[in-house]
């Protein structure tokens, strides 16, 4: 108590000296500030340039931007700015705003994203801040742009949203995603896009649902003009109209000396694409490709048009893109170019000015590319010594795969071109590999709307398109005649070795397989007529082809084999080399034999060196051998039934022989041989004797309704002897005379035997002579204008 006691009385003495103090000195009380509300804050009025605190620029609440800049080289590395930050000034990592913008600048290229909303987390370094993730919606938009040297088209990818990571510089949508550039159009859902932050280079791209692909006049509409002296190369300034080039060359040539490094293509990286499950390719209105499980695309260098040609425009005018458009047009994006570190940032934002992409196309001239899987574009895993030594390469398969031309003669329909399992094309040295797959039992080369040069082979298939040659591994056929879309009635063609194609070079607007030779070794047999009525077969051959694939001739060689099948009138001929002629209506008209010939048919065999078989069309239309015909020496011996009876025998300088009828004329000097048959009781020492016949003008042999020849007329001195030896002495017979007439016949036996003989015309007479070793035992002859013996 004693100490409250001692703490009043000081205050009080305190406040009477402060009292007395002001009393006596004149001083005023103190009186406490005055407040004010923020409405009633005076803050300075703002100038016309930006505050800046290190990196960040400030343009009040409604547009910022911030910089990153290289730390060596002072360059602009990236830009993120928005027009509007919804949530200031909340400390929050996570930031939403309107009308994002991120500007990624590389050495080659630049990539820019835009959206109407973003949601990011932010990374605060120093003074300055940058997204690390986020997510885009409304409107997005990805331009890639290469430096305005490179000849790389600019891209632009239209999205409803967009995932994005910073880390690893990946952009990922669930929803339609749309790219777009002077050469592609794609349209699809659910994108994944890496991007190598070192090289700004693309790591992966991967559109999972693929709804189309175009490639924008990839089909030249015409061949291209001959190349005028100091005119730049037509190969450089034009696709190949046979195939779709990703890989064009625009600049205009120059001298070897004159000509700079091309860093941009050192720069370059060479890609693989991948299309999946059911892609249809629809190369303009010529080819289409079908059932395809998945086409891999090899080694892409991705290349702009030429800088001197005009050029399109590089977003699209749809309705997503339009409001893209609009949405840029009223929006603070800042746009910044890589400037010199002392250049000061401009200080308000502006629109990016894109020009509307025309999407204008031309189904006849763009390749379009469906499927009902994704579609994944990432760099090669290996990488080539210099990218000209990487060769463009393209893998398909299916079961089977199809690859067909448009039928112009139908609206809807298409003929076949390749039906295979895998196929393998090298674009740069354009060269086509096919091979069967675990289903197909045969690769096919279709001929059109005619089966003519129809192809299936189930070996592998090399073609060689600079060249116009094909190696195809059989065993094999080839069709070489037959009417449209059925092979039963086709003549063909079976080899089992090798087979070499040498096609026509097409013209421009034509994608039809044009035959011009094959050439078969290893094997060869061939059904001409498809009724089963004409084959052959041979060692090896070589077929020309003209028009249409009508097969024109063809050579034979090596053990050659010709077999008429007709169960009326079968024949069969060999020979070591044939040659096939065929007439305008691919009908075998003609065959050259030459080497060891042998014809075979029911009555009789035909032997010489050189001979030709004619061939025309019966009653029923089919094509059968008419007429056999030699150019050398011939042996003609008929048919026995018993092979222990000897045959009868022509020989003459050449032998035509009718194939259908039998009959024959032989041009002298001629010779015929037949032995006649003796009878037991007659006494003879042997069981026949040979009659034989001369004549040194020609001989003619008529047939019978069943082909068996009837009767022989010999012509200008014909001479005959018959020699018979019995026991006690040897008979020789013999006449002569100018014409002679043999009616043959067939005895019990069976057996060719002569009814009558007529000797007329000049010196007419016969004799008969019997002997004994070296005495004359009786000599008759009979000098008469005619004689007839029965």
């Amino acid at each position: 108590m004693r100490k409250v006691i001692l703490i009043l009385a000081g205050l009080a003495a305190a406040g009477a000296a402060y009292w007395g103090y002001i009393r006596f000195s004149g001083s005023t009380t103190l009186e406490p500030p005055r407040t004010h509300s923020g409405r009633e804050l005076e803050l300075p009025a703002t100038g016309d340039t930006a505050g800046r605190i290190g990196q960040t620029y400030i343009h009040g609440a409604e547009q910022s931007y911030y910089v990153t800049r290289d730390p060596e080289t002072r360059q602009v590395t990236r830009v993120f700015g928005f027009s509007r930050l919804n949530n200031p000034p909340s400390p929050s990592a996570r930031w939403q705003v309107e009308k994002p913008y991120i500007i990624f600048y590389e050495s080659a290229y630049e990539y820019r994203i835009d959206a109407d909303n973003g949601l990011f987390q932010i990374e605060r370094t120093g003074q300055s801040v940058m997204p690390q993730d986020g997510r885009l919606e409304g409107n997005v938009v990805i331009r890639v742009k290469p430096a305005p040297d490179s000849r790389v088209a600019e891209t632009t990818i239209l999205m409803d949203d967009l995932m994005f990571s910073s880390e690893r510089t990946e952009f990922s949508t669930d929803g339609p995603v749309r790219a777009i550039s002077s050469q592609v159009d794609l349209s699809g859902r659910g994108l994944v896009l890496m991007i190598n932050a070192q090289d700004g280079q693309v790591e992966y791209l991967h559109i999972l649902d693929l709804e189309s692909l175009r490639l924008k006049n990839f089909v030249q509409a015409e061949p291209a003009p001959a190349p005028q002296p100091g005119a730049p190369s037509a190969a450089k300034k034009a696709a190949s109209p046979s195939r779709a080039v990703i890989v064009q060359e625009t600049q205009p040539s120059r001298p070897e000396s004159e000509k700079p490094e091309d860093d941009d293509v050192e720069q370059s990286r060479l890609y693989q694409c991948v299309i999946e499950n059911n892609v249809v390719i629809r190369y303009g209105d010529r080819i289409v490709v079908g059932g395809a499980d998945q086409v891999n695309i090899q080694n892409i260098l991705f290349r702009s048009p030429d800088p001197d040609a005009p050029q399109e425009a590089t977003a699209a005018e749809s309705p997503a893109a339009e409001r893209m458009d609009e949405s840029s047009s009223t929006s603070s994006v800042a746009t910044i170019q890589n400037q010199p570190p002392s250049a000061p940032l401009p200080a308000d934002a502006a629109p990016v000015a894109t020009a509307p992409v025309a999407t204008d196309s031309d189904d006849s001239r763009d390749v379009i590319v469906t499927c009902d899987g994704g579609i994944v574009i990432q760099p090669m895993s290996h990488v080539s010594d210099g990218l000209a030594a990487a060769a463009m390469a393209v893998e398909m398969n299916g079961a089977p795969l199809r690859i067909e031309q448009f039928d112009p003669q139908s609206p809807t329909g298409t003929l076949p071109l390749v039906h295979c399992g895998l196929l393998h094309y090298d674009l740069t040295a354009d060269v086509l590999k096919l091979f069967r797959g675990a289903i197909e039992s045969d690769i096919l080369l279709g001929g059109g709307s005619s089966t003519a040069g129809r192809i299936e082979t189930q070996g592998p298939v090399v073609w060689d398109r600079k060249t116009h040659q094909a190696q195809i591994v059989g065993p094999g056929v080839v069709y070489v005649d037959g009417s449209q879309g059925d092979s039963t009635d086709a003549g063909r063609i079976a080899f089992a070795g090798q087979m070499e194609l040498i096609f026509a070079e097409p013209p421009a607007q034509s994608s039809a397989l044009e035959l011009t030779a094959v050439n078969l070794t290893g094997g060869m047999a061939a059904d001409l007529q498809g009724r089963g009525t004409l084959k052959t077969a041979a060692d090896s051959a070589f077929l020309a082809f003209g028009s249409g694939n009508a097969l024109t001739a063809a050579r034979l060689e090596g053990a050659v084999r010709f077999e008429n099948a007709d169960a009326a009138s079968p024949s069969s001929a060999a020979a070591d080399t044939a040659v096939f002629h065929f007439d305008d209506h691919r009908q075998l008209a003609r065959a050259d034999l030459t080497g060891d010939v042998r014809l075979l048919s029911d009555s009789g065999h035909l032997q010489t060196d050189s001979a030709f078989i004619a061939f025309a069309a019966d009653e029923s239309g089919a094509v059968q051998p008419v007429r056999f015909e030699t150019t050398t020496a011939a042996a003609l011996e008929t048919a026995e039934s018993q092979t222990s009876h000897l045959p009868a025998r022509f020989e003459a300088r050449s032998i035509r022989y009718d194939m259908q009828t039998g009959s024959g004329r032989a041009v002298g000097p001629v010779r015929f041989v037949f032995y006649q048959q003796a009878d037991p009781n007659s006494g003879l020492l042997t069981d026949s004797w040979p009659v034989e016949i001369t004549a040194d003008g020609d001989a003619e042999f008529i047939a019978g309704d069943d082909r068996q020849i009837e009767t022989v007329i010999f012509n200008r001195n014909v001479n005959g002897v018959r020699t018979q030896q019995f026991a006690a002495y040897t008979q020789t017979d013999a006449f002569r005379c100018d014409t002679m007439v043999v009616t043959l016949g067939r005895d019990a036996a069976d057996q060719t035997d002569i009814r009558q003989l007529v000797l007329r015309d000049g010196d007419v007479y016969a004799e008969s002579i019997r002997t004994h070793e070296t005495l004359k035992l009786a000599h008759v002859r009979l000098n008469c204008e005619q004689i007839l013996y029965d």
